[in-house]
């Protein structure tokens, strides 16, 4: 035997297997090589990126150890008896091949809508350490579509007609070249993902609906009319045709067709009408395609908001708590505060002499416990109103001010004997002042509206009380009324109404001839929650 290993001389016989471990992307790697006469031990170097990284010193001809993904050249060497080492050997290549991708996105199945002729896809993966490159796959129907490598754990795919599409992904090592191996091969495939799908289909738009015009409307000022209809998912303009009905009939449909389309990229549109009549109106969306067209009637009449000969009555039950409060000095000043529970009953009205200009009318009667005793009270009311659109819209904000004469009563309930404290003295009072205020409707479809009413009351005049009195203001300018009321028309003529009002209700007043100056004070203030059966009648 030679003293000095010169060389290794050798024929490799590489077995490499894998073996998971807990690392997500470490492989197990078994070297061998025949046994070199004189050697009593084997260096073995691993390179990776031009760097070699790691030595082994080894007792036997076999080598097993941890390795993640990738690319690697390794070189061996003898060492004999005297810890002297030969020359490398000549560097060789070693592969550890990554595990199969797994997917991310899209879910299997997985459904991507387009208003367009062609779609897009993201492919997702999770990514591999010490993997550069995926080869994506795609086939449709069978028949491939696309073949590519990337650098990143993503794809998009653009420009993809509609169908089902098929798709996997594959980790690719690559040789390096600055690596001097004896080495042909230039990359290796590692093993496929599963397949999934995913599928490609063109939405059809659908038809807007119209909001606005509809049914009857009063004939603009302007002359100009807002048209509004839901926007349509996917659209990115709309057509508006505009025909009065009149011209619909007489036109044949040829010439129909080509009725001048106004375009806008918004849901909402605003065209000259300046003439009343019946009128059609169509709208669609338009992408790459038009959609279907929805179609709505409306009229103009410059009567409509409330024509003449209309009108309504409408029976009202209402329930209240409320606080009754009294201070007499006509009988030694008696002072007193209370609450209990009152119930309405109410008849009210409206007619139209002329459009837009209203009478109404009213009347209550209240019933209220105070010790056990009940006592009534009434209330009633006309006057006129005057009603108007806050827009062009059939569904919009309407507004009516209003004013007209009001009568009250108050009751003035005292204890004239201390002795008997249940006994209860009790003067009507009468009231008459001038009530005004403001109606404030939103209607919310055909059927469904909301309003909002207030009114102020200012008394003028008193009767009732054993002396000539004089209204004061301690009290009696604290009049207020403040309600919401919601209106639902179950068929034509008959309409159901919930709400509720918040009433403030006092009087002051003391003799004419001010032979006592402290004023009588009587306040009752409620909370009415109310529900009302309504029929119409007309126009």
């Amino acid at each position: 035997m030679k003293d000095k290993i010169t060389r290794v001389s050798w024929t490799l016989a590489l077995s490499l297997f894998f073996v998971p471990l807990s690392s997500a992307y470490a492989k197990k790697v078994s070297i061998r090589w025949q046994e070199i006469s004189g050697a009593i031990a084997y260096e073995l170097q691993f390179q990776k990126n031009q760097r070699f990284f790691q030595s082994k010193t080894v007792n036997q001809t076999q080598w097993t150890g941890d390795l993640p993904t990738g690319y690697y050249s390794y070189r061996l060497r003898a060492v004999d008896r005297m810890s002297r080492a030969g020359l490398w050997g000549v560097p060789r290549s070693l592969v550890v091949m990554p595990s199969a991708p797994e997917l991310s996105e899209p879910v299997e199945g997985k459904v991507f809508s387009y208003f367009e002729p062609k779609g897009e896809a993201l492919l997702k993966w999770q990514g591999i350490e010490g993997v550069k490159k995926y080869r994506i796959q795609a086939k449709k129907s069978n028949e491939a579509v696309l073949q590519t490598l990337v650098e990143k754990n993503e794809l998009l795919l653009k420009e993809l007609p509609p169908g089902q599409y098929t798709w996997h992904v594959q980790a690719v090592i690559e040789a390096d070249r600055n690596m001097q191996t004896a080495l042909t091969q230039k990359s290796w495939d590692g093993k496929s993902s599963s397949d999934r799908t995913f599928i490609i289909e063109q939405s059809q738009l659908a038809a807007p609906e119209p909001i606005q015009p509809l049914g009857e409307l009063a004939l603009p000022k302007t002359g100009k009319l807002s048209f509004k209809w839901k926007k349509v998912e996917g659209a990115k303009a709309y057509e508006v045709r505009l025909e009065r009905q009149s011209e619909i009939q007489r036109r044949p449909a040829q010439v129909r067709a080509q009725v001048k389309a106004f375009k806008t990229a918004n849901d909402s549109l605003v065209l000259n009408v300046p003439e009343e009549g019946d009128y059609s109106w169509k709208v669609r969306a338009i992408a790459s395609q038009a959609g279907p067209e929805s179609i709505a009637n409306f009229k103009l009449d410059r009567d409509y908001v409330s024509k003449s000969g209309s009108g309504y009555v409408a029976v009202s039950t209402m329930l209240a708590p409320y606080n009754y409060k009294i201070f007499s000095p006509e009988f030694a000043n008696f002072e007193a505060n209370t609450s209990s529970q009152a119930i309405t009953s109410r008849v009210s009205g409206e007619y139209w002499f002329k459009p837009e200009l209203a009478g109404y009318m009213g009347l209550d009667s209240t019933v209220f416990s105070i010790n056990r005793n009940s006592y009534n009270r009434l209330s009633y009311e006309a006057g006129g109103k005057y009603h108007f659109s806050l827009g062009q819209a059939k569904l919009g904000w309407f507004l009516a001010p209003k004013i007209g004469l009001e009568g009250r009563d108050y009751h003035r309930l005292v204890v004239p004997d201390q002795n008997q404290p249940n006994a209860l003295s009790s003067t009507r009072i009468s009231v008459l002042g001038v009530a005004s205020g403001i109606d404030l409707r939103r209607q919310l479809s055909e059927r469904w509206s909301l309003g909002v009413k207030f009114s102020y009351f200012v008394p003028l005049s008193i009767s009732g009380t054993s002396y000539s009195s004089q209204i004061t203001t301690d009290l009696s300018y604290r009049n207020l009324n403040l309600g919401v009321q919601g209106l639902y028309w179950m068929a034509k003529n008959w309409g159901l109404g919930l709400g509720a009002f918040w009433d403030q209700r006092s009087i002051s007043f003391r003799p004419a001839d001010e032979s006592r100056l402290n004023s009588e004070l009587i306040s009752m203030d409620a909370v009415y929650f109310f529900g009302s059966l309504v029929y119409s009648f007309g126009n």
